[in-house]
């Protein structure tokens, strides 16, 4: 464990409002991330836990209408997001299992893709998983905006501070980054693979 990491170094009520901005911030969207499969386990300074859902259902692996439709599950993963010190550093996201909050180690059932033109004009529609491991063998969005992006020895060059002040690390940009990359993206595949014969 690092103890610069668990400590709160920074005056705890400033952090303490910095925090509640972000829970009156999700509160406003809270229906609304209901709606996209974001459901809140809990908000309890300085954390957030939150559980990712499939918005729809393809499944059953049987013939229906000549197709075959193969059955995936609707929870996808569950994550903490670490405000402490914030905004001196970013939020920490940890997978975690949401029965008993516990961090894993465990890769999602579905992996966390993203297109390159979802960021860009490129038409290029290449995919990319974005869930790596770092040093310890945890697992961590390689997205700016959250702790272990900034402390991977790649992204070196690629300092927080440049983005402190952009809204990047606010749980609002979070939601949204995960909802797209993971639950949008995998409706959209599901969807394809109902409109089409699957081979058995």
């Amino acid at each position: 464990m690092d103890v610069i990491k668990e400590t709160q170094f920074v005056d705890i009520e400033v952090t303490r409002r910095k925090f509640d901005r972000q829970v009156n911030l999700f509160l406003d969207h809270e229906n609304d991330y209901r709606k996209e499969g974001i459901i809140c386990l809990s908000m309890e300074f300085p954390f957030f836990e939150f559980a990712f859902f499939l918005t729809k259902y393809s499944v059953l692996d049987q013939i229906q209408n000549g197709f075959k439709v193969r059955q995936y599950p609707s929870f996808l993963f569950a994550i903490r997001v670490d405000y402490r010190n914030y905004d001196l550093l970013p939020p920490s996201i940890k997978f975690i299992n949401p029965f008993d909050s516990k961090v894993t180690k465990q890769l999602p059932i579905l992996d966390i893709r993203i297109h390159p033109d979802q960021q860009s004009n490129s038409k290029i529609t290449t995919i990319q998983n974005i869930l790596l491991k770092d040093l310890n063998d945890d697992i961590f969005i390689c997205l700016r905006g959250n702790r272990e992006y900034h402390e991977h020895p790649q992204h070196n060059g690629d300092s927080w501070h440049l983005y402190r002040n952009t809204g990047k690390g606010a749980i609002n940009n979070i939601l949204n980054s995960l909802q797209l990359y993971a639950i949008s993206n995998w409706n959209k595949t599901f969807d394809a693979m109902e409109k089409g014969p699957v081979s058995k």
